[in-house]
């Protein structure tokens, strides 16, 4: 006997089933505020302690992570030594009876009454951290930048092997480090030191991979020309890390890169060995998961770029 088969159900309205506690408008998307942030944590990692006000009024604490300390941590020193004996509720940024939800590592929330900002108890404030400071306009960003080297002529692809601390292994990847101020005129600089020091590599044509929803052009006659038939220059944007950091990766192909004789020297905490392969050898990597996100991230980007510009990349 055949089963009974009744019509799928029509799809829920966009925001439908999030729940009604009034965040979830469309048109509130821009009352998300910012309040203030403050550092738990400072290293090589900065973990910022941020309050966002949320478009019903509840206010919501998150820790941040980036690569180092924002625009509004430049005097952080100097705010926490004068705030040590502040009790003002100027001076903790919000007031005494506000509910806080404090999200959690577990992603469960912790609701408290707080006294002041050091009183709520829960998985991210273990002791009575700085105090709060009102962000500037425009919160800063931690660049860095991921580079693609790739030759035409040869149709093969330049990458590295490292060590990665985190996952506590050798690991393929690509040319990548952050944009420092001091060091790089802007991003397209930040990549090319960062070409030179780990790949040993300086590029004819750096192009920026991240398009924002521009299409590309069709090939050229002559595939291995660098100057016509690929995507017009453009500004290069950035990406996100994950919601729960300030980080911000640009991503950029290296077009018929050469060997720099003497290039400048890597970090010294820096393992790196130079290999190269073919675009499906790239493809069979990231599929496998052996490379990072960043570094599979700029991969398929670089993958999807170069197969509209006519190359076989094993697909």
């Amino acid at each position: 006997m055949a089963a009974s088969m009744s019509a799928a159900p029509p799809p829920p309205p966009p925001g439908a089933g999030l729940g009604d506690n009034g965040d979830n408008d469309d048109a509130a998307e821009a009352a998300f505020v910012v309040e203030g942030e403050r550092t738990l944590f400072r290293r090589y990692q900065t973990v910022t302690e941020r309050l966002v006000r949320y478009p019903s009024g509840r206010l919501v604490s998150f820790d941040i992570v980036g690569h180092a300390p924002s625009a509004t941590d430049a005097n952080v020193d100097a705010d926490d030594a004068a705030a040590a004996a502040a009790v003002a509720v100027g001076a903790t940024g919000h007031p005494a009876a506000t509910e806080v939800v404090t999200a959690t590592s577990s992603t469960d929330c912790v609701v408290a009454k707080a006294a002041g900002w050091g009183d709520v108890n829960g998985d991210v404030v273990r002791r009575a951290p700085p105090p709060l400071r009102r962000p500037t306009a425009g919160l800063p960003s931690c660049a860095s930048v991921f580079v693609f080297p790739f030759d035409t002529a040869t149709a093969t692809v330049t990458y590295i092997r490292e060590y990665q601390p985190g996952p506590a292994a050798v690991m393929p990847g690509f040319p990548a480090g952050m944009y420092e101020a001091a060091k790089h005129a802007d991003l397209a600089a930040a990549a090319a030191a960062e070409l030179e020091e780990e790949a040993h590599l300086r590029a004819r044509r750096l192009v920026p991979l991240l398009l924002d929803g521009q299409a590309p052009a069709k090939a050229p006659a002559g595939r291995g020309a660098t100057d016509g038939g690929f995507y017009p220059p453009i500004p290069p944007r950035a990406v996100a890390a994950d919601k729960y950091s300030r980080n911000r990766y640009s991503l950029f192909l290296a077009l018929d890169p050469v060997v720099v004789a003497s290039p400048a020297a890597a970090d010294p905490e820096e393992v790196i060995t130079i290999h190269r392969g073919s675009l499906a050898d790239v493809r069979r990597m990231i599929l496998r998961g052996e490379m990072s996100l960043p570094s599979a991230f700029v991969g398929l980007a670089a993958l999807d770029y170069l197969r509209a510009a006519g190359y076989d990349t094993g697909a």
